[in-house]
């Protein structure tokens, strides 16, 4: 057996699982990334592996799907998790099984009160696992930009100075901290900012700022530092398959 094929064996049982199931994933243009690089794993968009549809309408939830649609608005994360809870709300929710959405590295900078945002995301997803306790809901890690590097920016960190877009990221680690130690111990959080994070082999890209180590998002994974390339899609793509498809098989 090649050294691979035991986790290509798992992969295709889990996605086997998926495509069994009624699964919605709100999202933006990360979300699109993902999606892509979940077709290209599974051999292209028209492969039939799983169904996929573009679509946040009730009526395509009658058969198993992977269903996915854009919500909320870029910069508005709050639009996000309201928008999530109205697709459920408007049907959705009575008939998927598993469901989740993921704000952008975009949603939160250096000016966002964490601690609110992230108030408001609990009590949306209390609510929502009251009215519909069948479905998996399943949390996400909001993703990272890739942060300026070389030995001018390494110096201003050493001296505690910012350089451009180490806050944000912060910002964001504060977050996912809160994701972490509300959700990890419930089994379905996916760690997205992790994933994008860690090379293979365990390294991880990050920073030190302040005494403190913060991630970020590897640049093999990125051709514009936010969005995932090939590389990123895949990487994420078969971790994000491989979660649902444990959730499935639950």
């Amino acid at each position: 057996m090649a050294a691979n094929e035991g986790v290509q064996v798992n992969l295709d049982r889990q996605i086997e699982l998926i495509s069994s199931k009624k699964v919605f994933f709100g999202h933006q243009s990360v979300g699109y990334n993902i999606v892509v690089g979940i077709n290209e794993l599974l051999g292209g968009a028209d492969s039939g592996i799983i169904r996929i549809v573009e679509t946040s309408s009730v009526k395509d939830f009658g058969a198993p799907v992977f269903a996915h649609s854009a919500i909320g608005r870029n910069k508005e994360p709050l639009t996000k998790m309201d928008g999530f809870k109205k697709t459920m709300d408007s049907g959705v929710g009575n008939r998927v099984e598993i469901a989740f959405f993921k704000l952008c590295y975009i949603d939160i900078s250096a000016e966002t009160d964490t601690k609110a945002l992230f108030a408001h995301y609990a009590k949306v997803m209390a609510y929502l696992e009251s009215k519909f306790p069948k479905v998996r809901f399943i949390h996400f890690t909001v993703p990272l930009r890739e942060v300026i590097g070389g030995p001018k920016a390494g110096f201003k960190r050493i001296l505690g100075l910012n350089v451009w877009g180490d806050e944000d990221n912060i910002k964001r680690t504060e977050y996912n901290e809160m994701m972490r130690n509300k959700f990890a111990s419930t089994g379905r959080l996916f760690d997205l900012a992790r994933y994008e994070a860690e090379y293979a082999g365990g390294k991880s890209s990050g920073f030190k700022l302040r005494g403190k180590i913060y991630p970020s998002l590897a640049h093999i994974y990125t051709d514009d530092g936010g969005h995932l390339n090939k590389t990123g899609r895949e990487v994420v793509a078969r971790r994000l398959l491989e979660f649902i498809g444990a959730e499935a098989g639950r």
